[in-house]
């Protein structure tokens, strides 16, 4: 903070420094705002590669598709599917395996992407919605999952 402060004092006057009161509180909230981010990208998933991260990063996915109103119908996912919480495994691994915590796995982003949705399942997370159930109310033929947290 005090390394920062002094920066800004010399924005300020380069000739004659003087770090003051505002100098430091805006230092402060500097640190404040990229100890926030830093921890945004923990959580999201973003930062990380062990299990953890990678849920979160799951996670984070089926939250941005739930407040999808408006599907493009890539990846097979149709209004109803979003509007009854089904997820498409395509919509999932398409997003998922650009994110470092899967593509710097040692066995490779889809096997790390379908390790992370097994144990998502298992933790009750997500239900895998069974084949013969497919055609009959989304006329997808891949692997769905139902959100269910």
């Amino acid at each position: 903070v005090l390394k920062m402060a002094a920066l800004l004092a010399v924005f300020d006057n380069y000739a004659t420094p003087v770090v003051n009161l505002s100098h430091i509180a805006y230092a402060f909230y500097i640190e404040l705002k990229c100890a926030d981010l830093i921890l945004e990208n923990i959580e999201s998933g973003k930062v990380g590669s062990d299990d953890s991260a990678r849920e979160n990063r799951i996670k984070t996915i089926i939250n941005c598709y739930k407040l999808d109103k408006n599907p493009d119908g890539k990846d097979g996912v149709t209004k109803e599917m979003v509007q009854d919480s089904v997820i498409t495994y395509a919509y999932i691994r398409n997003r998922a395996k650009r994110s470092s915590c899967f593509s710097d796995h040692r066995d490779g982003a889809n096997k790390s992407i379908a390790h992370t949705l097994k144990n998502m399942v298992d933790c009750g997370d997500l239900k895998q919605i069974q084949a013969f159930d497919l055609s009959n109310n989304y006329g997808y033929s891949g692997i769905l999952y139902k959100i269910l947290n």
